[in-house]
């Protein structure tokens, strides 16, 4: 006898290959004769950025730089300039399994930097560059999702499945341009980072909207041995091509600069007072959605035996999508009170997440870096300030795991007391799921030639059930059916309610 079943493949989210790798950084910088001898090191920054991420065969190949920036203090009065330069590094790992259409996430921050001056016209500069990677893929799984067969019983799960449609990552340029009080000498050094505000699934196109802010340091020509600081927040809009025409769905998206570009122009009178900004950023995003699936999870036949072919599905469920913005305030020890702040970094970096009843706890650091002048001189301070952030949840428990997009919505400063109180506003898109493993059914099929030898039972069989007690594990172990059970029983749920006795036919 054949069972009519109707198939289905359910695509569920695949972690293939997770690490955590430090690489080392260093370059000799030599500074050129038209520039004055270095007398000391006032800072030493590098900022690492992953420019390429490829799956060939069974290894994954990554390729990135990390960008020196060196700010120093001329000798003899020789005003303070500073060096850049880039060094690129690679690495290539095998992974068990490469996947169909696999992915890569990195997470790329400096663990630590340290400069030298080996002698005046050179500067030793080195970096831990530790990072973060996950590859995932899409596990396809195939499962009855209908049958239409008298001679068995079925139990059918619904669940909610978290399904990435599409993922994609692409470039845009974003320009701006920065009006300062005085003419520029030198621009000493330039930073930036992306917050992306909205993300919104056009028919075939994503579009993403957020801001670029970008930290600037120079000396004006009037002083060149002062330094001074400006910003700007250069909003933008970008559109992405979507591989597949999704009709619903939502998307999370997150931007780095990749290259940044700062050049002194004249304005209109011909002074030098204008800084014109070209970033690349590059953008990387999932197109998902929650699918409701009809699993079948178990089957039997109390006349012909069934062969079955099972296997295993991990199954994610979106339960929240959250925006949380909070305020972190830390406070850094100073040598001395006649202090002037000139800028102030943040980069956020999660560490871990905890839940305990319906909290969720997101613990990290705060990459704090400083810039300053005490008394006469110059100097900074790179520090990691650690922060927690907790959200109630709607519901919360071990299965569940949550995705955490950070970014520095705004810093404020003020100085007292032989200290700098740091406010920083942070914001955090995150994803909340639940994570549960299921064994499916298949395929199917009655063995009609081996009928199963009829035995003889009593007319009624008296059953004491436990609370909690599933019809579907009774009904199996006497050969009989849920709807029979429920029909001698008077029951109208699936799953006794109390201990109780239960009439077997």
């Amino acid at each position: 006898m054949e069972c009519n079943q109707q198939q289905t493949m359910v695509a569920a989210t695949k972690t293939l290959y997770e690490n955590f790798i430090e690489e080392k950084c260093e370059s000799d910088l030599l500074i050129p004769d038209y520039f004055p001898a270095a007398e000391k090191i006032i800072q030493c920054c590098a900022v690492p950025v992953i420019t390429g991420k490829e799956i060939e065969g069974d290894r994954l190949n990554l390729e990135g730089n990390c960008k020196f920036s060196i700010i120093y203090q001329g000798e003899e009065e020789g005003g303070i300039k500073s060096l850049i330069e880039t060094v690129t590094f690679s690495e290539s790992f095998p992974l068990k399994d490469a996947g169909n259409h696999a992915w890569t996430q990195t997470v790329v921050r400096v663990a630590g930097t340290s400069c030298r001056l080996l002698n005046p016209r050179k500067i030793s500069a080195k970096a831990t560059v530790s990072i973060a990677l996950k590859v995932k893929d899409q596990q396809m799984t195939e499962s009855i999702e209908e049958i239409d067969c008298n001679e068995a019983e079925a139990l059918f799960v619904p669940k909610t499945v978290f399904t990435i449609l599409d993922h994609v990552a692409d470039t845009t340029k974003v320009q701006g341009e920065i009006e300062v009080h005085t003419d520029i000498q030198d621009i000493l050094k330039s930073e930036g980072s992306i917050c992306i505000k909205d993300v919104k699934l056009l028919p075939g196109k994503a579009m993403v909207k957020g801001v670029a802010d970008i930290y600037i340091l120079f000396t004006p020509e009037a002083d060149p041995c002062r330094v001074e600081s400006t910003s700007t927040a250069i909003p933008f809009t970008q559109m992405i091509d979507l591989q597949q025409q999704n009709d619903g769905g939502f998307m999370e998206a997150a931007a780095v600069i990749q290259t940044l570009r700062t050049d002194v122009e004249t304005d209109d009178e011909g002074k030098n007072r204008l800084i014109s900004v070209t970033a690349t950023l590059i953008t990387e995003g999932e197109v998902y959605d929650n699918r409701e699936h009809r699993l079948l999870t178990d089957v039997y036949s109390n006349r012909y035996p069934i062969n079955v072919q099972n296997g295993q599905l991990t199954v994610e469920e979106m339960k929240e999508q959250i925006e949380l913005n909070d305020t972190v305030r830390h406070e850094v020890l100073l040598d001395s009170n006649d202090v002037e702040v000139i800028q102030v970094l943040g980069t956020p970096v999660v560490q871990k997440i905890t839940g305990q009843d319906k909290t969720l706890s997101i613990e990290g650091i705060l990459d704090v870096s400083m810039f300053f002048r005490e008394g006469e001189h110059y100097r900074s301070v790179d520090k990691g300030l650690p922060f927690t952030l907790k959200k109630e949840l709607r519901s919360l428990n071990s299965h569940m795991r949550c995705e955490v997009h950070p970014c520095v919505l705004g810093m404020d400063w003020s100085v007292s007391n032989e200290r700098v109180d740091l406010r920083t506003e942070l914001g955090c898109s995150m994803m909340v799921f639940s994570k549960e493993n299921i064994d499916v059914v298949s395929s199917m099929e009655l063995d009609v030639d081996h009928p199963i030898e009829a035995v003889k039972n009593a007319p009624l069989i008296v059953y004491y059930g436990d609370k909690g007690e599933r019809l579907w594990d009774i009904a199996r172990k006497y050969s009989t059916s849920v709807a029979a059970i429920k029909s001698i029983n008077e029951l109208d749920r699936d799953i006794l309610e109390e201990k109780r006795l239960i009439l077997i036919s």
